[in-house]
């Protein structure tokens, strides 16, 4: 009887050692950093723009064309070509580079009143699209954001020859996510926020608390995190959201703005959603956006 029961007891610490290995190997199996094809679909919503030559914009009764510019992806170490449009302005002290979010093209984007707005009042941008998007090649993917808002920041530096210290870094939604991971890399004179997060980690746990088992290192690469940007040094920012944003909750902003170590301004868009933009916000935001960069060193 004796034997049957240490038996008994081997067998059982046993099977409940393999049943705790299976339970913590589908925790791990099931974390978001393993969950690619998942995480690509939920983090890009591609759009596509027709035709392979350049496309026309008409911004200010001026008419700007599309072009393209090289980048290295890693996962498949090949080069891909991705859109862009430069806006130029005469005299142009720096120049906004745009990055906009997971969903739509750079057409969106200019034929937005922020565009409308940079003109006018005589600031230079470049905005372009990420792979797989509007009339880029290659495949969208999460950690391919990042690639292809390096790939930009570059080529405003080398072909458009602007000074790393004359780039501006505008992101919105999703796109914050890319300024912030830019920002991090490379020299900026600022940076902008438009309706962007914390980080994915955050607003996925806020959004779907059954995350909240997974510690941050379990989520996927890079983290685009906006809160690790502005509790370090970095340079003068500027935050917008929509108070109506049903997206990404202005609250995220209200974060950011609570962390930043300095040279943060956070402004409220009362009657605005999610990247859009309220009749009675436009002179807000045109103040805004005007103000901040009036007060850039050398502006």
């Amino acid at each position: 009887m004796v034997k049957i029961g240490v038996r008994f007891r081997r067998l059982f610490l046993f099977t409940t050692f393999l049943f705790a290995l299976g339970g913590f190997l589908l925790y791990v199996m099931l974390a978001p950093c393993f969950q690619t094809e998942l995480v690509n679909s939920l983090a890009t919503h591609p759009e596509k723009l027709p035709g392979d030559k350049p496309l026309a914009f008409t911004i200010g009764g001026e008419t700007f064309r599309s072009s393209f510019f090289e980048v290295y992806k890693k996962e498949t170490h090949s080069k891909v070509k991705l859109s862009g449009v430069y806006v130029p302005a005469r005299g142009a002290k720096s120049l906004v580079l745009i990055s906009h979010g997971n969903g739509g093209t750079l057409a969106n984007i200019l034929t937005n009143y922020r565009a409308e707005v940079l003109h006018a009042k005589g600031y230079a941008f470049f905005v372009y699209d990420y792979a797989g998007y509007g009339q880029s090649e290659g495949k969208a993917t999460y950690p391919g954001l990042l690639e292809d808002g390096l790939a930009a920041y570059d080529h405003c530096v080398k072909d458009l020859k602007f000074a790393p210290d004359q780039i501006i870094l505008y992101g919105l939604s999703m796109g914050g996510g890319v300024a912030g991971e830019i920002a991090a890399r490379r020299p900026a004179r600022a940076v902008m926020f438009d309706c962007t997060f914390v980080s994915p980690e955050n607003l996925g746990k806020k959004m779907a608390p059954i995350l909240k088992m997974y510690p941050a290192f379990l989520f996927p690469q890079p983290f685009y995190d906006n809160l690790a940007f502005v509790e370090g040094k970095h340079p003068p920012l500027l935050i917008l959201h929509g108070r109506g944003d049903s997206m990404v909750p202005c609250s995220q902003s209200e974060m950011l703005k609570a962390k930043a170590k300095d040279r943060t301004t956070l402004v409220i868009l009362e009657h605005s959603g999610h990247c859009g933009m309220a009749d009675r916000d436009r002179s807000i935001y045109q103040s805004a956006v005007e103000k901040f960069l009036a007060k850039l060193p050398g502006a």
